[in-house]
């Protein structure tokens, strides 16, 4: 689940005119798992156009990709009387439709924390859990380093001595560049991030996980990740030493 490090507002969200489809519909997935969590019964194709000033057929193609994706899925909503402020109105008498979150979202969460608490439970020596915890992540980082998007005919991505700004924003974190070296970045969201509140660890696994992705590129850096550095989200710095590692 991706979640904006800012505080949500309580009212609608802002237009959704430059957000791209995925940050629209981490945007529209995290909305309807707070509504949900508060007691709604899930939000309709018209209700999330009203919030995020989106016409109603915009909300239902995002809404049924996320439903392909396994992580909402669509039901018909009870029927509630025409002045009920539980109505969803879906127009020209059809039944309504409304979306909740999968049950599967839970279970990933559920997972999550399974083993957090497992790995802060059997390391009882603080730098030690750390030390297995980089591992870990660095062990997701060359996985995902192995994996990522390289133009035709095999060079390197465009600023390989920077952060991972890609692969970044194909997990949900949002990435924003600080300066034009483009050594650092804000971290703007996290797809992690009630697992984080609850169980810190999770942020020393990305930076686990940062470091394994560098090294994939065959690079020697420094990384430092500071969670909620400032109001825009979590600071990410990458130093790279002149002299290249050989790759796993």
């Amino acid at each position: 689940m991706s979640q904006e490090i800012q505080t949500p507002s309580s009212g609608n969200e802002t237009p959704a005119k430059r957000r791209n489809g995925e940050a629209l519909r981490s945007a529209i997935l995290d909305r309807i798992q707070g509504e949900t969590r508060s007691g709604a019964p899930g939000l309709s194709a018209y209700q999330v156009g009203m919030i995020f000033g989106i016409h109603p057929t915009t909300a239902r193609f995002h809404l049924e990709h996320l439903v392909k994706q396994g992580r909402l899925i669509r039901h018909q909503a009870e029927t509630a009387g025409a002045n009920s402020p539980n109505s969803h109105k879906s127009g020209r008498g059809r039944p309504s439709i409304i979306y909740t979150p999968a049950d599967q979202e839970q279970a990933r969460e559920d997972m999550i924390a399974s083993l957090c608490i497992a790995l802060e439970s059997s390391i009882a020596d603080p730098q030690a859990r750390v030390e297995s915890a980089l591992e870990a992540g660095r062990t997701w980082g060359r996985h995902l380093s192995n994996r990522e998007h390289r133009p035709a005919g095999g060079s390197s991505p465009s600023n390989p001595s920077g952060p991972p700004l890609n692969v970044l924003e194909n997990l949900g974190f949002r990435p924003e560049p600080i300066g034009e070296d483009q050594r650092s970045c804000y971290l703007t969201a996290c797809p992690f991030m009630d697992d984080a509140l609850a169980h810190p660890i999770i942020c020393t696994i990305h930076l686990g996980m940062i470091q394994g992705i560098m090294a994939g590129r065959g690079l020697r850096t420094r990384t430092r990740l500071e969670p909620l550095a400032s109001p825009k989200g979590c600071l990410l710095e990458v130093q790279t030493s002149n002299k290249a590692i050989d790759k796993d």
